[in-house]
């Protein structure tokens, strides 16, 4: 009967649409975007003919109108751009009338809207961030948890985001951090971690006042607010923010509790989390215990066939492969009846990849599979290797071949991520090298400068015996081994310490051949 109802209601809107005035058409899209969140279906013929009477609009709708209209528009699973875009210039120009709520609530659309692929305009984005600076001292807590969590999806969706508006919404987590509830924090720590990983730093009180929230909380997380946490505590450690030990033990052991509830998604994205904590210098002996182990183990094998996509598949099997190292006293233990439909937990063999591919090559048609095999030739990286792949097997809609297609995307999604692996472990590697490479840069710049004015003074009849820099190269030449093949070049280079600038150089020997010669010279 309620369905009917709104349906009925719905077929009016054609009829009365170009009556309505701004106050009509914002709580009809609220009206809408309500129903649609409570799963009633709203005919879009209906929320369109109401969505165009904005450019009629245009220029009167209020504050707290826009912002309505704004979360609306939001809601909806096909938004408007176009209504988008109108209402986006009319946050534009009121918000600086904006409540707190109505910030916040702006801002959420925005992300909402961003992440269901639409451009944004990004002075309006700019406006309203910018008006976080005024209203933060006000917000509630559920404000600024939301505020931070559309930041982050901002982010993510490289939206530029002033800096100044960040620092304002974080430095009052310390004030309401006590009434944050268990999805405010999970969405907090999300947002602190991606906004940490895209470069815009963290604010460190507003970290650990959210972490000391998380024991309070964490028996009442969901389980995709428990693996959010998890995977926000080690974006957060990969920058060398921490979480505190008994935040991350309590949230680990809530993963027993719901583990049974685990999308595939939040079963892969737990256990890749532990391991990547584990990669960052964190105890996982004192955060883990086996029975939360064993919970989300089995149920990444109950979900694995069934809802895993080929990224997911890797990153556990990956995960799995990490923690089930014996220091750590895990085991690799599947409990009740889930051993049936146990994935193999080995490293993805880096041969499958090329077995896969000559296996689905093998029965394409023969000008699909020359183009293939020149465009594979062609690709220098592996992402660029998994873009020809995509794009050759959405192209490739035989049935017959479906099987060979798809075992051939998952052997290269692994293919990719073991690479991605041990990119990310080279990196770790080198960046005690970064200290000696800045400071080897600036040393040369002094060098160069030291040069230049050694040259300006031999010009001028007042040279030296030995230059500042020359003698101070004589006790770093341990720091620079790093740099030795630069020693290796044929010019006469003041840095090598090889020879000094004042000796006279020597002149290179000239063949005296002229059909030699001349070629020299062309080339």
């Amino acid at each position: 009967v309620y369905s009917k109802a709104v349906k009925a209601a719905a077929d009016q809107m054609p009829r009365v649409a170009s009556t309505m005035n701004t106050q009509d058409v914002s709580n009809t899209l609220w009206a809408f975007a309500k129903l649609t969140s409570r799963n009633v279906i709203v005919d879009e013929g209906a929320v369109k003919v109401v969505s165009d009477e904005l450019a009629r609009l245009k220029g009167q709708l209020s504050h707290q109108q826009a912002a309505n209209v704004m979360y609306a528009l939001s809601k909806f699973k096909n938004p408007d751009p176009f209504a988008v875009r109108i209402v986006s210039g009319e946050a534009r120009r009121v918000c600086g009338d904006m409540t707190a709520q109505e910030v916040t609530n702006v801002l959420y659309a925005f992300a909402m809207l961003a992440e269901k692929g639409l451009v944004l305009v990004e002075n309006a984005v700019f406006a309203v961030g910018a008006e976080t600076m005024r209203v933060a001292p006000s917000m509630k807590a559920q404000e600024v948890s939301m505020a931070m969590f559309a930041f982050g999806k901002l982010a993510v969706w490289t939206v530029h985001l002033e800096v100044r508006s960040l620092r304002a919404v974080s430095g009052e987590i310390p004030r309401v951090a006590g009434e944050l509830t268990a999805q405010h924090v999970s969405n907090a720590l999300y947002a602190m971690g991606k906004l940490v990983e895209l470069g815009y730093g963290a604010d460190a009180a507003a970290v650990q006042a959210v972490s000391a929230e998380v024991p309070r909380v964490a028996a009442r997380m969901s389980a995709q607010e428990v693996s959010t946490t998890l995977h926000a505590s080690w974006l957060l450690a990969e920058r060398r923010v921490h979480l505190d030990i008994e935040a991350l033990r309590a949230v680990s052991a809530e993963t027993e509790r719901v583990a049974a509830k685990m999308t595939a998604q939040d079963a892969a994205g737990t256990l890749y989390a532990w391991a990547m904590l584990s990669q960052r210098g964190v105890n996982i002996a004192a955060i883990l215990k086996k029975p939360a182990w064993d919970a989300v183990l089995t149920q990444s094998s109950l979900e694995v066939r069934a809802n895993m996509r080929p990224k997911q598949l890797s990153m556990m099997k990956w995960a799995r492969e990490v923690l089930s190292d014996p220091s750590f006293g895990l085991g690799n233990t599947i409990r009740g009846d889930a051993s049936s439909v146990e994935p193999s937990t080995e490293v993805p063999d880096e041969n499958a990849f090329d077995v896969a591919l000559q296996q689905w090559s093998a029965v394409i048609p023969a000008a699909q599979r020359n183009k293939l095999v020149w465009e594979l030739a062609a690709a220098e990286t592996p992402e660029d290797t998994w873009r020809v792949l995509n794009r050759f097997a959405e192209a490739d809609k035989s049935e017959e071949r479906a099987e060979a297609k798809q075992a051939v995307l998952t052997a290269a999604a692994d293919f990719k991520f073991i690479n991605r692996m041990r990119m990310k472990q080279a990196k770790r590697e080198e960046t005690s090298w970064e200290s000696w490479d800045q400071q080897g840069a600036a040393e040369e710049a002094a060098e160069d400068s030291d040069r230049w004015r050694h040259e300006v003074r031999a010009a001028q009849g007042n040279e030296d015996d030995e230059s500042t820099s020359q003698r101070i190269r004589r006790g770093r030449g341990d720091q620079r081994d790093y740099r030795q093949h630069r020693e290796q070049s044929n010019h006469v280079d003041v840095r090598s310490g090889l020879q000094s600038s004042q000796q006279p150089r020597a002149k290179p020997e000239v063949n005296k051949d002229p059909l030699v010669r001349r070629n020299s010279k062309r080339s």
